[in-house]
This record gives structure tokens, sequence and C-alpha cells, in this order.
């Protein structure tokens, strides 16, 4: 039997993980874990910035194409779900989260609390008129992510 698009998708980001992992622990040894923490954050909000620039560009910026997106994610993945939507909101409801699951696989779930704060950083660079609410998190031990992404034009 194949694996489900989420196993796929879960196995691609321990693969994407792994090196940052090794590199955030090193840091940890070396340096401490507040300091490490700290480098980390930094360097995470810095790409977050980029894939959002990048998704930008992909996708126009605009939040019809940012919306669709996640929707096909859904379709995609059973375990995300559209809870909510209108014209200038879509909250995305995340079952099993493969940040989570892949770091906590990883020995690193600090990096996911992480890349989990730069979600605002992320919805910034996609275009200043979109703002990032996580109304819950795994990575905060919520049993579920609820994310808010609105456009503020309306």
């Amino acid at each position: 039997m194949g694996k489900s698009d989420f196993e796929e998708s879960l196995e691609q980001r321990i693969r994407d993980y792994t090196w940052a992992a090794a590199f955030f622990k090193e840091m940890v040894d070396e340096l401490g874990k507040e300091k490490a923490k700290e480098i980390t954050f930094k360097a995470l909000s810095k790409l977050r910035k980029e894939e959002g620039h990048c998704l930008a560009q992909e996708l126009g910026g605009s939040f019809e194409a940012f919306r669709q997106s996640r929707h096909e994610t859904a379709k995609k993945l059973n375990t995300v779900d559209i809870v909510e939507e209108s014209e200038d909101a879509i909250v995305v409801k995340i079952k099993r989260c493969t940040a989570w699951e892949a770091a906590n696989h990883l020995g690193v779930p600090d990096m996911c609390r992480m890349f989990c704060e730069t979600d605002a950083v992320f919805a910034e660079a996609y275009n200043p008129k979109m703002k990032h609410e996580a109304k819950s998190r795994c990575s905060a031990g919520d049993d579920v992510c609820i994310n808010v992404w609105r456009w503020e034009d309306y």
C-alpha cells in the first residue's frame, strides 16, 4: 500500500529539517540553549520572510490566490481543514502538523515553536495587508493548530 500524502509530506519535512536540527543541537551544546534559540529565531525569521516573498511572486500576492493555495493544501492533505472563510479571512485547522511531528522526531521541538512564531513575518512578507493570528498551536501543547489569515484591505 502506498504512502498517504501526509506521510510523504512528513518524510519531506523531516528531510528538510535534518540539517537544521543538527545545527541547532550543536549550537545548544556550544552556546547554550537561549543563545542558540536567539540565533535560530533570527535565521528562521529571515527564511520565512524570503518564503513569503517567493510565494507572493508565485501567486501574485493577492489574498484570493493565497486563500486558494490553502484550499489546495486542504484538498491534498486530509489533516488540514478550512473551518471558516470570508472575503477578508480564512481559518485553517491543522489536525496533524508536519512541522511539529518532524521537529519532535528529530528531537528539536523548540525549532517548531520558533517556526510557528514566524508565521506573522511570513504573512507580512507575502503582502503587508495580510496578518496572521494563531488561535492554537500543536507546538504550544494544543491538540490542533488553528491559523487565522486575515486581509486588512476590507
